[in-house]
């Protein structure tokens, strides 16, 4: 009889980390403790199909579980912690970012008003003949260089300001998700793999990488935001300690 269920909650995720190919979820049998029994176990496809290709690695789906298990638990200590200063988040850090990005869209804006203000003036100047064709050319391209680069910067702190508003809401659902699920993760060392459930994988976890000796990296769906915001956080504390 396998030691697991039989839903493959890992599907489509664990990948091998030497050569990026799939895990195949397969049937084995194993031996522990000279007691021979049944389970599922993760090998690489490729191996499995030429053993040139990689090299042989395999992995119980219940230490496999148990591994995303404890992984998920502590990433979401952090989430949690990030929940409980989720106040001071929105009415500082978000806040502070979004006030930064609108005073460097408004900042190009003048940049903009000025730079057009100065061409005209030269304009003006050529026609008057107090320059040259030679000067006029020469501002002309200093104009359009400039422009180029406001263009850039405003595009730039259009999507600091979009990304910004993005996490705050991103993480406003992400941790009412987190809350959700962490009641159960949160309770005591002797929860086992069989808490977790296929909506919490899916939810969570991009992608699980095997490697040699059995060396495991769990990626998180919110890895990137959660670097991202605790980015924010860190710049907001800066900018309120130089004041």
């Amino acid at each position: 009889m396998l030691d697991m269920a039989e839903e493959n909650l890992l599907k489509g995720k664990v990948f091998c980390g030497d050569c990026n190919s799939a895990m195949r979820r397969v049937a084995a049998r194993i031996s522990i403790n000279k007691v021979s029994y049944q389970t599922r176990v993760y090998r690489c496809s490729a191996h499995m199909e030429d053993i040139g290709l990689c090299d042989r690695k395999s992995i119980r789906e219940k230490e496999l579980l148990e591994v995303i298990l404890e992984a998920l638990r502590t990433q979401f200590r952090q989430v949690v912690h990030l929940e409980q200063s989720l106040e001071m988040l929105y009415q500082s850090s978000f806040q502070d970012m979004e006030q930064d990005c609108r005073w460097e869209e408004n900042h190009i804006i003048n940049q903009r008003i000025y730079l057009e203000q100065e061409r005209k003036r030269v304009f003006a100047a050529f026609l008057e003949e107090g320059i040259t064709k030679e000067e006029l050319d020469k501002q002309k391209h200093r104009y359009e260089s400039e422009k180029r680069r406001l263009d850039r910067q405003q595009e730039e702190a259009g999507h600091a300001g979009e990304r910004v508003h993005f996490l705050k809401t991103y993480w406003c659902n992400m941790t009412k998700e987190v809350m959700k699920h962490n009641k159960i993760l949160s309770k005591g060392k002797k929860l086992d793999y069989k808490s977790l459930t296929a909506e919490l994988i899916q939810t969570f976890v991009e992608a699980v990488r095997i490697y040699g000796g059995n060396r495991i990296e769990v990626i998180f769906n919110f890895e990137d935001e959660l670097t991202e915001t605790h980015r924010i956080f860190e710049h907001s504390r800066e900018g309120r300690r130089a004041v």
